[in-house]
């Protein structure tokens, strides 16, 4: 595929390893609740297609009545942003990858099923904001990945500007894969995070990194060994 003009990264697996975050959080929210701990296997299996935080606690704790979820995910989001969120770090070569496509002239975005507050939050902790245009995560009550409407409700300007085919998702999970599909743009499977490649490629993958630090080299901005 031609080099893109826009990118729209995945955040949590995709820049940041947020793993050990978000299991602090998963272990806090369990325990501060009286209940047994999830594996960290069985946690990681319910992430590893990207679904947003409430499907994720219906995975984990399949006996919780529904009317009890948005507290759970209350719970684990507030823990998450006073304490879990310390725990996760960018993958390596990360703020150099943002640099050399920023320098490139690519208009840089995140569109995260992150909790926008949270995203805001970390994206300001690593001095992120001078390389990225826009950032979209969740908010009360709006949409969320893999939905068109996600796109419309926080990146909606790019089309004044850009065609979709000029627009490239870089996610690691199946959530990215149907996203990238629905908005009509191109695919780069992060196979370094936590998502399943082989229903990635069931979806369509146009791109494959199994490095981060790989992107300016698989989109060819820069020349191989």
């Amino acid at each position: 595929m031609k080099i893109p003009k826009v990118i729209l990264f995945d955040f949590d697996g995709t820049l940041f390893d947020s793993w050990p975050a978000i299991y602090a959080s998963l272990r806090q929210t369990f325990a501060d609740y009286g209940l047994d701990v999830p594996d960290e296997a069985v946690g990681k299996a319910a992430l590893a297609d990207g679904a947003k935080l409430e499907v994720i606690v219906r995975r984990l704790h399949p006996a919780l009545p529904e009317a009890e979820i948005p507290a759970w995910v209350t719970h684990w989001r507030a823990y998450y942003k006073s304490e879990g969120h310390l725990l996760a770090r960018p993958f390596p070569g990360m703020v150099e990858v943002l640099a050399r496509l920023a320098a490139a002239g690519l208009r840089l975005t995140v569109a995260s099923n992150k909790e926008q507050r949270a995203l805001n939050q970390a994206l300001e902790a690593h001095g992120l904001a001078q390389y990225l245009d826009l950032a979209g995560g969740v908010t009360l009550g709006g949409p969320t990945k893999p939905e068109a409407a996600f796109f419309n409700a926080h990146f909606s300007g790019l089309d004044a500007v850009f065609r979709r085919e000029e627009l490239l998702v870089v996610g690691d999970s199946e959530v990215d894969a149907v996203f990238a599909r629905a908005i009509g743009a191109g695919f780069c499977h992060a196979a370094y995070g936590y998502g399943r490649l082989e229903r990635c490629r069931e979806i369509g993958v146009d791109l494959h990194l199994e490095a981060l630090a790989e992107l300016p080299l698989v989109l060819g901005l820069v020349e191989g060994p």
